[in-house]
C-alpha cells in the first residue's frame, strides 16, 4: 500500500496552485512530476484535498485530466457576478441521451439510439453544441463510427468530480415488480 506524500497540507496547496495556473486542465502525469509523487500518492492527495474542502472550489477528474472548478453551490453567486444567462435548459430527450452516454461511454450514435429506441440526432447535436459531450475517437469495425463521451464541462454541470460519483443504476422493474433486466440490451447493464 502506497503511503501518502510527506506534508500532505503543503502538497494540497501545491496541487491547488498547479491546477489554478493550468487553467482548463492538467494531465495527471504532469502534476505527479511537478509534485514529485507517484500516481497512487496523487490519488491519496486528491482524496485528502476533497476531505479538506477547498472553499468554493472542487478538484474535478475526467480520465487523465484534473481541473480546479468552482463548486456547484457557488453557481448562483457566480452567475450574478458575471451576469451570465441562466443554466442550460435541456429537453427530456437530451437529458436521457446524456445519461445513456455518461453510463456507457465511450459509445456510438447507433448504440445511443438503440438504447433509447428512437433517433437521438437532435439531442446529440444539442449536447455537442453545449459542450456536454465530445467526440472521443473512433470505434473499431465497419465504418469506424465516432465515439461519444462526456466532457469535463458535463461533470461540472452535474456537480460531480468524476464519473465514479454518478449514482449506481438499479435494474429496472415492471409495474408488477418483476425484474425486466433480460429485456434490455446488454450495453445498459452496468
Amino acid at each position: 500500500m502506497e503511503h501518502p506524500p510527506d506534508d500532505v497540507g503543503a502538497h494540497i496547496s501545491d496541487l491547488v496552485a498547479i491546477l489554478f495556473v493550468a487553467g482548463e486542465s492538467a494531465r495527471r502525469g504532469a502534476v505527479q512530476r511537478a509534485l514529485g509523487i507517484s500516481s497512487a500518492q496523487l490519488a491519496i492527495l486528491i482524496d485528502a484535498a476533497r476531505r479538506t474542502s477547498i472553499p468554493g472550489l472542487l478538484i474535478q477528474e475526467h480520465g487523465d485530466l484534473l481541473r480546479l472548478v468552482t463548486h456547484p453551490e457557488t453557481a448562483a453567486s457566480l452567475r450574478r457576478f458575471v451576469q451570465a444567462p441562466s443554466a442550460i435548459r435541456l429537453s427530456a430527450a437530451a437529458v436521457e441521451t446524456l445519461a445513456v452516454i455518461a453510463y456507457t461511454q465511450p459509445t456510438t450514435r447507433a448504440q445511443v439510439q438503440e438504447a433509447r429506441g428512437v433517433s437521438s440526432d437532435t439531442s446529440i447535436a444539442t449536447l455537442l453544441q453545449h459542450g456536454l459531450i465530445a467526440e472521443a475517437g473512433r470505434a473499431e469495425g465497419h465504418g469506424r463510427p465516432i465515439l461519444l463521451a462526456t466532457t469535463p464541462e458535463c461533470l461540472a454541470l452535474l456537480g460531480v468530480a468524476s464519473l465514479d460519483e454518478l449514482p449506481t443504476l438499479r435494474p429496472p422493474t415492471s409495474s408488477a415488480g418483476r425484474d425486466v433486466t433480460a429485456e434490455l440490451p446488454g450495453e445498459l447493464l452496468l
